[in-house]
């Protein structure tokens, strides 16, 4: 991995931390090129209910980039919506 992965992969955690909120921790993002023209990026997270991850797929670090900040709503929500879960059946 170039210190401009690396940079690029500080400022994304940064940006995901952000879009996730304080109750999804990201433990590491990772990046692998499967192919010349492939990129995926895995992040791995950790909640109350335990560990997580989500990731993305593409031909493009700002493609994947941008796909994996879109899905962050959808982590939140589940997040949220197990939180709900979990105190109604408390």
């Amino acid at each position: 991995m170039t210190d401009a992965d690396t940079r690029f992969l500080e400022r994304l955690e940064i940006d995901l931390a952000q879009r996730l909120g304080p109750r999804v921790a990201i433990t590491r993002v990772s990046l692998d090129r499967p192919a010349a023209d492939r990129v995926r990026i895995l992040v791995s997270t950790e909640t109350e209910s335990g560990p997580g991850s989500f990731s993305e797929e593409g031909d493009s670090l700002t493609a994947v980039a941008a796909a994996l900040l879109h899905q962050c709503a959808e982590v939140r929500l589940a997040e949220g919506f197990r939180e709900v879960l979990d105190g109604a059946s408390a």
